[in-house]
């Protein structure tokens, strides 16, 4: 993907104003990247025989392997301008040796980058909310500008377990089921929510409260399944404080109706209606409150009762 870089900075400023970052003055090291959202960084490649700089190689090896393993990299390069934005590189092309008088091995290099169409399309739609043009040229490869720093980028291996596995999760659990677009804050908000209120009580089901659509596995290279049970909860973790302060169901399934496809839409798994997993289920959902010990259930019920009785008359 390439821009100039007035329209970085302009693009940089819209998406601010909808979105504010936080800047923090601690600097981004591999030792404290583990635990922080994937980050964006800038990486000065310069020429291809930095590939032979044994440091340079062993600090991008740090990085790659202090950082969580992402499902796709999006690069701006600092080669390749063009107005509007364009993205390229959205399915498997030739590199572009776009380099000249270095030894041949540096024309043979390989990166077989598989594409990311889905990446692609999301960019695509987050620019053209923020206003800003863009095209997609499909014939553009990837410039030294983005392989030269990937070439030696090491993918943290995962490691196969023998055993098979099963995984329990509350659907919109901040804590194990964070959305995969965090860039939806509705979906954020929701979730966070959810690691506060449903994802202790999740330890109290089972896969016996799983719809067959909300079962998924799958196997390793070493034979082992992994399957994995989204437990559906009965209202939206978000607005499930209003129903428990007291506000009607009528008023809360209104603002649940309005809320829940924009926090479903923060999940890839729904983008299929044929095969989505099922989310809310008022009649069979779990209840994080009824599922939990009788005395942890009365002790949260008498805290929401004693802030009700501080409140006005209630929708």
């Amino acid at each position: 993907m390439s821009l100039r870089r007035r329209d970085l900075l302009a693009g940089l400023l819209t998406l601010g104003a909808a979105a504010p970052l936080g800047c923090k003055d601690t600097a981004m090291t591999p030792s404290n990247l583990a635990a922080s959202t994937m980050p964006v960084l800038f990486l000065a490649h310069g020429a291809p025989p930095l590939l032979d700089d044994a440091g340079w190689i062993g600090e991008l090896a740090a990085w790659s392997q202090a950082l969580p393993r992402p499902r796709a990299i999006a690069v701006v390069s600092a080669h390749w301008e063009a107005r509007p934005v364009t993205i390229g590189a959205v399915r498997p092309l030739p590199l572009i040796y776009d380099f000249y008088g270095f030894p041949d091995r540096f024309y043979r290099l390989q990166y077989p980058a598989p594409g990311a169409p889905e990446l692609a399309r999301r960019i695509q739609d987050l620019l053209a909310a923020a206003r800003i043009p863009c095209a997609e040229d499909a014939e553009r490869g990837l410039d030294h500008g983005s392989y030269i720093p990937l070439i030696d980028y090491t993918m943290p291996k995962q490691v196969d377990s023998q055993y098979n596995s099963n995984r329990v999760i509350a659907t919109y659990d901040g804590l194990s089921d964070f959305p995969d677009r965090p860039d939806n804050l509705w979906a954020d908000a929701n979730a966070f929510a959810a690691a506060a209120i449903v994802h202790t009580p999740a330890a109290f089901t089972g896969p016996g409260d799983v719809p067959p659509q909300n079962m998924k596995t799958t196997v390793n290279s070493k034979g082992a399944t992994t399957t994995t049970y989204l437990i559906p909860v009965n209202h939206l973790p978000l607005t499930l404080p209003l129903r428990y302060l007291g506000f009607s169901p009528g008023f809360v399934d209104q603002i649940d109706a309005v809320l829940q496809p924009q926090i479903d839409a923060g999940y890839s798994r729904y983008d299929n209606p044929l095969n989505r997993p099922t989310s809310v289920d008022p009649a069979h959902g779990m209840d994080p409150i009824g599922s939990l010990d009788p005395a942890t259930r009365n002790s949260i019920e008498d805290t929401f009762n004693t802030v009700r009785s501080f409140m006005p008359p209630l929708p």
